[in-house]
C-alpha cells in the first residue's frame, strides 16, 4: 500500500485518523508528503528517523516523490487529474470574499 499526501499545513481530523487506522491496521505504508512549509518538513523528517516508509518532498520534487512511491506513469497522471480536480473544488466551495466580487 502507498500513500501521497500533499499539505500546506493540514493534517487529518480525529475522524479521519480512526478511519484511516480501520483501513490499514497496523501495516506499514510507504508514503510521501508533498509540502514547502518547513515545519511540516522538519517534523515528517523526524518521524522518518523511526520509520523508514515515509518521507517528506517539496513541490519542486513531486516527480521524485512519485518515483519513491514507485508510481507508473498512469498513475501519476491519475494522480495530477485528483489534484485538479480537487483544487477546481475547493476552489468552487470557498466563500466569495470582496476582491472575489470586484473582478
Amino acid at each position: 500500500m502507498r500513500a501521497i499526501v500533499f499539505t500546506d499545513g493540514g493534517g487529518p481530523s480525529t475522524d479521519q485518523r480512526k478511519r484511516l487506522s480501520r483501513v490499514i491496521g497496523d501495516a506499514p505504508i510507504r508514503t510521501a508528503v508533498i509540502t514547502d512549509r518547513a515545519s511540516i518538513r522538519f517534523l515528517i523528517s523526524s518521524i522518518a528517523l523511526f520509520n523508514k516508509t515515509i518521507r517528506t518532498f517539496s513541490w519542486q520534487e513531486v516527480r521524485l516523490a512519485y518515483s519513491w512511491l514507485g508510481l507508473p506513469s498512469a498513475d501519476q497522471l491519475a494522480v495530477q487529474r485528483a489534484l485538479r480536480d480537487m483544487r477546481l473544488t475547493v476552489h468552487d466551495l470557498r466563500p466569495q470574499t470582496a476582491i472575489d466580487q470586484r473582478g
